[in-house]
């Protein structure tokens, strides 16, 4: 089998959904794989390692990404807060529609107000 750029970019695409996803979990560098990307010329080595580092590439949350758990200990919090209006409304530094998008999965990177909200009820 021939492998070509188009392969692993669509496998790494496929896989990980961004370029940066695969090289932040990957541990390599993300503007190595754009040079890589953007000759024409490939060596077949390169691409092959590439592929391979992406099928052994485990998928999961990158560094400083909200994780599956801390969305659910935070919807439980609120509910026994009485509910994302209620806490909001109590808490006017937190807005509801950055509450909602936090728990709906929009918003995936611990910012410093995302922090805040997690350490309010202490989870880590």
């Amino acid at each position: 089998m021939i492998i070509t750029t188009e392969t692993v970019r669509n496998e790494i695409k496929t896989k990980f959904g961004t370029y940066s996803r695969f090289a932040a979990l990957a541990k390599y560098d993300r503007y190595e794989l754009q040079k890589l990307f953007s000759r024409k010329d490939n060596d077949p080595k390169d691409l092959s390692a590439v592929l391979s580092l992406c099928r052994k590439t485990k998928i999961g949350n990158t560094p400083g990404e909200i994780s599956d758990e801390q969305i659910s200990a935070l919807s439980k919090a609120l509910m026994k807060k009485g509910g994302v209006i209620k806490f909001c409304r109590m808490n006017k530094q937190f807005p509801e529609k950055s509450v909602y998008q936090i728990l709906s999965g929009r918003r995936k990177r611990i910012t410093e107000k995302v922090q805040e909200l997690l350490d309010y009820f202490k989870i880590k």
